[in-house]
């Protein structure tokens, strides 16, 4: 981790979360049994939650790179909030991935 995201205060957002059985592992998952996790994920979360979706991409990996992010500042009843980069011009996706979860928490 980069000395520019260690957290030395005790932020409540950050705190574990209760250890619940929430999803069906497995090594191979079906499309809708992969749906049903993130949906009862979502249906464990209140409006003080907040929630970020991330994504990046390379046109032809390598290739020119983005990424996107969808942050619900209050739960999954709020409007999200839809912020989007571009990355570099001859990137890979892994690069765009993780830049878009790197966009998400510096917005919030």
């Amino acid at each position: 981790v980069e000395e520019e995201y260690q957290f030395d205060i005790d932020i409540p957002v950050f705190q574990p979360v209760q250890r619940r059985k929430l999803f069906n592992m497995q090594e191979t998952m079906s499309k809708r049994e992969g749906m049903e996790n993130v949906q009862r994920l979502i249906s464990t979360l209140t409006h003080e939650d907040i929630i970020c979706f991330t994504d990046g991409s390379a046109l032809g990996n390598p290739g020119p790179t983005g990424c996107g992010a969808a942050v619900f500042l209050k739960g999954t009843d709020s409007t999200p909030i839809c912020l989007k980069k571009h990355v570099a011009s001859l990137g890979n996706n892994y690069i765009g991935e993780v830049k878009g979860i790197k966009l998400a928490a510096e917005f919030v």
